[in-house]
């Protein structure tokens, strides 16, 4: 479950969903936590998934317990900071180009163009967007690796540029994912090779995953950053040469007012903001008292902006406000689990877990610094569940590899015993 969470919270931050994906998604999974039954606060071992109900014997797992609760601190952490984060950055067009990178070797897998394959990407992330990947080829005639090299170069090619971000979203909606998905459907039909069906998948996987990302950026922007696109196409009583210079004043007041990447949590301020210079504007507008074209246009613009910016009010601040819950949420399933019944005051360890059905701690313990189980011990002390003496009391065999290099000792010599840890804590030399 732990992991569950933050590979939403990893995905929002490596570009492949967005905020409105990311809270949907935590959103759902946080209303399943709360029917799960708990212990003491710890949620149980073993659930049956379809049910949601707990598998006999009930059963608090130390370790589980810690590694849920440090996953939680971490998704409250980063729940608090995702208010300070654009809404649009280029970490959004690197989970594209990551995307893009799989298309690239489904496509040489498809065998439509051998000669391709010394030019195809190398995958080094993921994260494959985090440099320019070189994939021209004077060998490369395909059509379809030809189109994926191009969506790719112009993404590449905007990268500081971000006035020409909605620009290029808007081309590869309407025209750089259409004409892929058919250049595609002529390979295969024209491929003399046998496409295996595990293949064929990978294709349809992708394209799909690409066409979502590409309506979701889109739906993000028109509820989030809705002026983007309306400021791209200003009315032309505004931007005239000769216009009025109250008009002028008022106008770059506007644009000054609505940025092109704010953080999420500028958003609701930014909108109101807006809103008071567009009542500028409109007074303007109607001192004017002309029904001429231009400015009966220059009205209309100011009322689907205004009713744009109170909608992009409201569905940030839902949004701020859901994370915000979630946030909070995590704090209190941390604070409610209650690690101390788990100590063994005398051995100052902690049991395996406690069995809820016969009422019985188990008999063995977790006495070891190369365990997972410090996560658990960190947690626990850090919430003054158990006193900070525990840190002292865990062992540390150590031994000597052929290299020489020292190496503590785990119970059975898993990586999961090793790389656990690390993944949420800190480690120190020595």
């Amino acid at each position: 479950i732990g992991l569950y969470l933050l590979a939403i919270l990893a995905a929002r931050d490596l570009g492949y969903i967005g905020l409105s994906n990311l809270s949907l998604r935590l959103r759902f999974a946080f209303e399943s936590l709360d029917r799960l039954g708990r212990y003491r606060g710890h949620f149980l071992n073993w659930i049956d998934t379809s049910m949601l109900t707990p598998l006999p014997p009930g059963y608090v797992s130390t370790v589980d317990s810690g590694n849920l609760a440090a996953c939680l601190i971490v998704l409250k952490q980063g729940c608090a900071e995702l208010p300070q984060e654009p809404i649009w950055d280029w970490k959004t067009w690197q989970g594209l180009l990551d995307l893009l990178a799989l298309l690239m070797d489904a496509a040489v897998a498809l065998g439509i163009d051998q000669a391709t394959s010394s030019a195809r990407p190398s995958p080094q992330g993921l994260g494959f967007g985090d440099k320019e990947l070189n994939l021209a080829s004077a060998n490369n005639t395909s059509p379809l690796l030809v189109h994926l090299e191009e969506i790719q170069r112009r993404i590449w090619a905007v990268r500081e540029d971000t006035a020409q971000w909605l620009p290029l979203l808007t081309w590869l909606l309407e025209e750089g994912q259409p004409e892929l998905s058919r250049r595609l459907v002529v390979a295969m039909e024209t491929s003399t090779a046998s496409i295996a069906p595990e293949i064929l998948h990978d294709w349809r996987v992708y394209i799909e995953q690409m066409q979502q990302r590409l309506v979701d950026m889109q739906r993000e922007i028109d509820q989030m950053l809705p002026w983007s696109a309306l400021l791209q196409q200003p009315p032309s009583l505004f931007i005239a040469a000769d216009v009025p210079l109250a008009y002028r004043a008022a106008w770059d007041a506007l644009c000054d007012t609505l940025p092109g990447s704010p953080t999420l949590g500028a958003i609701p301020a930014i909108c109101a903001a807006g809103q008071t210079q567009l009542q500028q504007l409109a007074a303007l507008l109607s001192d004017a008292g002309s029904h001429a074209p231009a400015v009966a246009a220059a009205r209309d613009w100011c009322d689907r902006l205004a009713a744009a910016l109170g909608a992009a009010q409201i569905t940030t601040q839902a949004l701020l406000d859901t994370l915000l819950e979630i946030s909070n949420q995590a704090k209190g399933y941390v604070a409610e689990m209650d690690f101390g019944f788990l100590f063994a005051r005398q051995r100052q360890v902690f049991h395996i877990g406690y069995n809820i059905d016969s009422g019985q701690l188990d008999n063995s313990y977790y006495d070891l610094l190369a365990s997972e189980a410090r996560i658990a011990s960190i947690v626990a002390i850090a919430k003054h569940d158990v006193p900070y003496t525990h840190w002292l009391r865990l062992g540390r065999p150590l031994t000597q590899l052929a290299s020489g290099e020292q190496l503590l000792l785990s119970w059975s010599g898993t990586m999961f015993e090793y790389l656990m840890p690390p993944l949420l804590m800190h480690s120190y030399p020595g």
